[in-house]
């Protein structure tokens, strides 16, 4: 008979992705960063949020791209207000690209 062999160990690093994402959701609820992501925040900053994209339009869509794949890869919550913001400053046709766009590379990267 033969014997049976037995499957290597697994690996720590099959857990590497789940220990980041955790350690994103500490990061972000130690710092407080959660508490910008709201109605109040939008409108304090809505005048010099948008002179900034007016100034600055390829970085400012560069700047919300990379913040909505970062709370979609984290799944910080609040990724409603960061959508609305999209809307509010690059009108609808542009904010609903840029957040499809966002969002498809987050959920990607997250289920990858």
């Amino acid at each position: 008979m033969s014997e049976v062999e037995t499957p290597p160990a697994r690996s720590w690093t099959r857990w590497l992705p789940l220990a980041l994402i955790g350690l994103g959701h500490v990061a972000v609820i130690a710092s407080g960063a959660y508490k910008y992501l709201s109605f109040e925040t939008l409108k304090a900053n809505r005048d010099v949020m948008r002179a900034f994209v007016a100034d600055h339009l390829l970085l400012a869509a560069a700047a919300y791209v990379g913040r909505y794949l970062l709370v979609t890869m984290m799944a910080i919550p609040g990724s409603l207000w960061v959508t609305i913001t999209g809307g509010f400053l690059f009108g609808v046709a542009g904010g609903a690209a840029l957040t499809w766009f966002a969002a498809m590379v987050g959920a990607s990267t997250l289920f990858l």
